[in-house]
Formats: structure tokens, C-alpha cells, sequence
């Protein structure tokens, strides 16, 4: 099993208003309290066999449009909506291994997207980093749309499934395009989900 053992955080420029934090300790599925989208971090995983494997958690950058689509089509996931400036990357040793955006629509609904590891490096956790640096930043309500047999995934980050008479207006073509395409193909059902906004006290 991976274990998440640290995270050093490089901070903003100097000349940046940001502070700078230092390093940041945390555990596995733990706190990213510090990590937000205009900072990186270097997270350190060890895996079972106890290889220590470095992973950059940063903005994504213009020169990553083309790897942003190149990944989502090589695990075969929704190749729309892909802007660049909403994602969050995950590199190791200079290589893009994974990535995540926020998508929003017109109704204000704020959707979890394209979330994909290269598949040499699936069941590592990177995409668990990728998910836990996002929550951190997207403190509100937040959907997702899923294989069903993912739902177990997402539930561990306070995802729950979603009645279809629930779905928001924005959501509801994308799940009835899935849903069709499911049906005609005989694969895996789609699913929505949802992780209600956290509640900050004053």
C-alpha cells in the first residue's frame, strides 16, 4: 500500500505577495490546506516496495495543451471542455503522469473533471493526490460524473451518488448522452455524484 510521507512546499516567487509556508507536513488522504493552484508542491510517496517516488503538483502551463489532450484521449475519457488554465498537473521526473480540472457551467454548477494518470502509473496515488490538492482549493458544492463502478472511489473524498431527478440542468445532457451511449455499446452505467459544500465557521 502507498503511504504519503511528505510535502515540500516551494512557494510563490520572491517577488510574489503570497507567503511563503515552508514545509508541510501531511498524511495519506490528509490535509492540503496549504496547496492551492498558484503554488507547487513536491510530494513523496513510498510505495510497497519502498521506492521513493517524487511528485510535482503544479499549475498547468500553455505548453501542457496538447499533453492535457493527449492523456484524456489515451484513458478514453471526455475530450471536452479541456482549457488548460483549469488544471492542476502531476509530474515525475519531468513527465506529466496525471492532471485534474474544475469545470464550470452556466448555472453556477461546478463539476470535478477529467481526472487521468497514465495508466503505467494507475493504482499509485497520484490521482488521489491530484483529487485531495483540488478539494483543498474548491471548498463549495462540487459534482462529478463517473463510471459506476468509480463511485466507491470518489466516496472516500465525500462524494455521493446523485437520483437522476436530482441532477442539475447543466449536468443532465452529459448524463443522457452517456447513459445512451452505454446502453448502445453494453458498457458500464454512468453515474453523478456530488460533495456538498464544507462548512466554514466564522
Amino acid at each position: 500500500m502507498i503511504a504519503l510521507l511528505l510535502a515540500t512546499y516551494y512557494g510563490p516567487p520572491r517577488d510574489s505577495p503570497l507567503p511563503r509556508l515552508g514545509r508541510v507536513r501531511v498524511g495519506w488522504l490528509g490535509s492540503y490546506s496549504d496547496l492551492y493552484f498558484h503554488q507547487r508542491a513536491t510530494v513523496v510517496l513510498r510505495t510497497s516496495g519502498e521506492d521513493i517516488v517524487p511528485i510535482l503538483l503544479r499549475p498547468a502551463t500553455a505548453k501542457d495543451a496538447e499533453p492535457i489532450k493527449s492523456l484524456i484521449r489515451r484513458v478514453h475519457i471526455n475530450p471536452f471542455g479541456l482549457v488548460w488554465q483549469r488544471f492542476l498537473m502531476a509530474e515525475d521526473a519531468g513527465e506529466i503522469v496525471g492532471c485534474v480540472q474544475v469545470k464550470p457551467h452556466k448555472d453556477s454548477v461546478r463539476e470535478l473533471a477529467s481526472l487521468a494518470v497514465v495508466p503505467e502509473r494507475q493504482g499509485q496515488g497520484v490521482g488521489a493526490l491530484l483529487v485531495n490538492a483540488l478539494l483543498t482549493h474548491e471548498r463549495g458544492e462540487l459534482y462529478l460524473m463517473c463510471r459506476e463502478q468509480m463511485a466507491s472511489y470518489y466516496a472516500r473524498f465525500g462524494f455521493a451518488l446523485v437520483e437522476p431527478a436530482a441532477i442539475p440542468r447543466s449536468l443532465k445532457p452529459f448524463y443522457r448522452i452517456g447513459r445512451f451511449i452505454t446502453r448502445l455499446f453494453g458498457s458500464e452505467r454512468i453515474a453523478i455524484m456530488r460533495r456538498a459544500s464544507e462548512r466554514i465557521d466564522p
